[in-house]
């Protein structure tokens, strides 16, 4: 019996029009990062299941990064006043149909996930639903995954459509967290708004997904949170990106390397490819010195 394979049937992103660039930051405010905490093979103990390899990778990295108080980021892309997270999620939609070349009546599913959501308990999902004018019995699920979310939504996405119950569906990720930021804080320059989405469905035995490859550390939890610093999101203060525990994201940054390099072995296995098979290779992390070093790490320097 052949498998039904998934594949993607049309993409789409939408950005907002205003922009910020690096010169939004007063000079003060980018002299007080540099006066901050440094990342020193001195001051940062390897962290005892990081190979020494990996670890010299990543600080030899960062060293050279150093120099630029923004890492290699020049501009943000942020919504302005009024616009909400689910309105671009629903131009994002719109966009992977024209792609895709399908009406929102012919998805069966739909799937979503917003980084930072307009309302706490009701997920947009159901009003992407609504403006799209999706049909009645189309089903609509939040799948809150993080950073991962995109990979969870293909990964049940894979398993709708080869149930033979669905046909096609859509997946969409948004991040609204230009209105939690502080702007004062070094880690501000990393993010921006936008939306993306890509229609799915079945595709012929030649194409689609060859390999999904997961995993989970729940030992990191809470290193990075939308909330209030110090305290829970429902207590007072005012909301923003927190830092839980600095140390683990260290520890997260200097394992990155040997994590990845595992999973991508293990899904090259999967699919009986070799590295020198690939010809595109993409991270998602906004950090200037992750894709290439992880190129390295993991033979991948012949892709794109």
């Amino acid at each position: 019996m052949t498998m039904t394979r998934l594949g993607i049937l049309g993409t789409g992103a939408f950005l907002p029009e205003n922009v910020r660039y690096n010169d939004a930051w007063p000079a003060e405010v980018v002299a007080n990062w540099k006066r901050g905490p440094q990342w020193t093979s001195e001051e940062i103990p390897r962290p005892a299941d990081v190979d020494p390899e990996d670890f010299a990778r990543v600080m030899q990295a960062i060293a050279e990064s150093a120099a630029d108080p923004f890492m290699g980021s020049r501009k943000r892309h942020v919504m302005p006043e009024g616009m909400e997270g689910v309105d671009m999620e629903v131009e994002a939609a719109k966009l992977a149909l024209k792609s895709a070349g399908v009406s929102a009546a012919e998805l069966d599913f739909i799937l979503s996930y917003a980084f930072v959501p307009d309302h706490i308990g009701s997920p947009s999902v159901h009003l992407v639903h609504a403006r799209l004018g999706a049909k009645a019995d189309c089903f609509c699920l939040s799948v809150d995954a993080a950073c991962n979310s995109f990979q969870m939504q293909l990964a049940l996405a894979e398993s709708l459509v080869q149930s033979g119950r669905y046909r096609r569906g859509l997946l969409i990720q948004s991040s609204a967290v230009s209105r939690l930021l502080d702007y004062e804080q070094a880690m501000s320059i990393h993010f921006g708004d936008g939306a993306s989405a890509v229609v799915v469905g079945e595709v012929g035995a030649d194409d689609g997904l060859l390999s999904l490859v997961h995993r989970s550390d729940g030992s990191r939890h809470a290193t990075l949170t939308l909330g209030v610093a110090g305290s829970s999101w429902w207590n007072e203060g005012r909301a923003g990106i927190c830092v839980a525990d600095r140390q683990k994201v260290r520890d997260a940054w200097f394992g990155l390397v040997g994590v990845c390099r595992s999973m991508m072995e293990k899904c090259l296995r999967q699919t009986g490819l070799q590295a020198r098979d690939v010809s595109f290779f993409a991270t998602h992390q906004g950090v200037s010195w992750i894709q290439p070093l992880l190129k390295s790490a993991c033979s991948f320097e012949g892709a794109k």
